[in-house]
């Protein structure tokens, strides 16, 4: 492991934390008030990771502790990724890939990044087009990497924001709110003060909490996937690897178990509209199946 600090930062007490480690474990093996989720099998034709970053504070020098205004001639240490966790949808918690600063170089971490990012089809995560996307993409910029292959984002804060009306739309009160899970508890600031100077148990710690994020994004996923309008085509997917989509096909998770449900009505068209037996998703057909003889006389309002 990689135990040299950065010298840019200062010497700072480290937290003596060291049973918050047992703690943790002991909570991540404690189910009794979390849901059972239904984690449902989705087409393996689109590549879905489920990611989350932790950066590091913004290292500066000011004349004072209140309402301060930080120019930029002050900052002495900018802000910036100190480890990322992943994990892919078909696979499980044990599975869940981590890399940090304190494991790895910066450099040789961004790449694997990059490499996943490169990989998959479709990004999920939570105000990550604000924060975790934009903060890596800064740091694939200054490394001169060049953007990784393109891939559909899926901003689940934005989806909580626009379905439901939590109290608060901080992941760890939705996830308690809906029994997925809890973020891991931790000392606040002084952890990032531990991993900047260096401390096992802090990067423990850490560990654990930036894992646990990526676990919690993939049962609020899975929830909401049913309530997400935004979602990428799958049937797209699967007949851009060659197979023929021979039967009505759930957009978001794959399935052909759909059945008619009514008839979906714009302005001037009809359509079938479905709904999927295995996520629950709203669907409707592209062809219209308004009588011909009435299209020709079914007008609309001049703009």
């Amino acid at each position: 492991m990689n135990k040299k600090r950065n010298d840019s930062y200062i010497e700072i007490i480290k937290p003596e934390n060291d049973s918050l480690v047992f703690k943790h474990l002991k909570k991540l093996l404690d189910h009794k008030k979390r849901k059972k989720i239904k984690y449902r099998k989705l087409s393996s034709s689109l590549k879905i990771l489920y990611l989350d970053i932790e950066t590091s504070p913004i290292l500066s020098l000011t004349w004072g502790t209140y309402n301060q205004y930080i120019s930029p001639a002050q900052i002495i240490h900018p802000s910036s990724i100190m480890c990322f966790s992943a994990l892919w949808d078909h696979e499980t918690k044990k599975d869940i890939m981590f890399d940090s600063i304190h494991e790895s170089k910066f450099s040789d971490m961004m790449k694997r990044l990059h490499s996943l990012l490169s990989e998959a089809d479709l990004v999920v995560h939570y105000n990550g087009k604000k924060f975790d996307i934009a903060r890596i993409n800064r740091e694939f910029i200054k490394l001169n990497l060049g953007p990784p292959d393109r891939y559909a984002q899926i901003d689940l804060l934005q989806i909580v924001k626009a379905v439901g009306g939590f109290d608060s739309n901080k992941l760890e009160y939705v996830s308690q709110t809906l029994g997925i899970g809890s973020k891991i508890e931790n000392a606040g600031f002084p952890l990032w003060i531990g991993c900047m100077s260096g401390d096992e148990t802090s990067w423990k710690i850490m560990k654990l909490y930036n894992e646990e994020d990526s676990w919690l994004l993939k049962g609020l996923y899975h929830m909401y996937l049913p309530w997400i309008r935004v979602h990428p085509n799958v049937a797209i997917y699967e007949a851009a690897e060659g197979e023929t989509i021979s039967l009505p096909t759930c957009t978001n998770c794959g399935s052909t178990d759909v059945i008619k449900k009514g008839v979906a009505k714009t302005k001037t068209q009809m359509y079938q509209r479905y709904k999927c037996k295995c996520c629950g998703t709203h669907l409707r057909g592209r062809k219209t199946i308004l009588p011909k003889e009435s299209r020709k006389n079914i007008l609309t309002q001049e703009v």
